[in-house]
């Protein structure tokens, strides 16, 4: 069975979910997964949820001026917890808490999205740092502050492990190799993973379209790259053209 990720490149759930339709019903053997920040159309649709994963991106920063566009936390757990009902398998969720920014993530996030999460029976969490590429930094004057060097990072890990190690969530870093010390290898599209839990055959070779250190299994993504309405600041495609001021601080890690 083909898996088809919809998608890297753009949030289709939320603004084209349309052509998912179209194409699930176009390939009516193959596996969807399906990446968002906002599941509600999924809901919707009613699509058919044996043949479908769900990368679910939830920051905890959804409305504030980093992602303008992107629904409240609370919004977003609506919906999934929908979609369980409807029955999609909580072990095909990966909740992404991605990226993380260290000068407006705190614990108080992380134990409010993580306690969300397990009450639904999520156990899988990927995460990782932003990569701040030069077009981030061309809209986003404020950039530098939100930086975090390595023993940082090993110091944000060790206490998120310590708020949902106890919820049953473990910790996966995606393409993060210098914390593999600390952190499980994620496979965001998990092949063998996907065998397991649903009994469907799935190859479980490296995607060779993605990054060296990405754990991925081979996939087709059906998005494109371009802007998108979530507007978020720190977008690795095409973000927002004008820069955004932050607001006030939380107390850190």
């Amino acid at each position: 069975m083909n898996i088809i990720s919809a998608s890297r490149r753009e949030d289709m759930p939320a603004f084209r979910m349309d052509k998912i339709v179209e194409k699930m019903a176009e390939r009516p053997d193959d596996f969807f997964v399906l990446w968002t920040k906002n599941p509600h159309n999924i809901v919707k649709t009613k699509v058919d949820l044996s043949r479908v994963a769900l990368q679910l991106t939830v920051t905890g920063l959804g409305g504030s001026d980093l992602e303008p566009g992107v629904p409240a936390p609370d919004g977003v757990w609506s919906g999934v917890k929908e979609l369980v009902r409807q029955g999609l398998n909580p072990n095909l969720i990966n909740w992404r808490m991605d990226p993380i920014l260290p000068s407006r993530h705190c614990s108080a996030h992380v134990e409010s999205l993580s306690s969300a999460a397990a009450d639904l029976g999520i156990s899988r969490c990927m995460i990782s740092f932003i990569t701040f590429y030069d077009a981030i930094k061309a809209r986003w004057p404020e950039w530098e502050q939100y930086q975090a060097d390595k023993p940082r990072q090993v110091q944000i890990v060790q206490k998120m492990q310590s708020i949902v190690k106890p919820k049953g969530i473990d910790l996966f870093g995606c393409v993060q190799p210098h914390l593999s010390p600390w952190l499980l290898k994620a496979h965001c599209i998990d092949g063998a993973h996907y065998s397991k839990i649903t009994g469907f055959d799935f190859s479980t070779d490296k995607d060779a379209y993605q990054r060296k250190s990405c754990g991925c299994t081979q996939s087709v993504d059906i998005g494109k790259y371009r802007p998108c309405p979530h507007k978020c600041v720190y977008c690795y495609a095409k973000g927002p053209e004008n820069p955004v001021q932050s607001s006030e601080q939380p107390d850190l890690f």
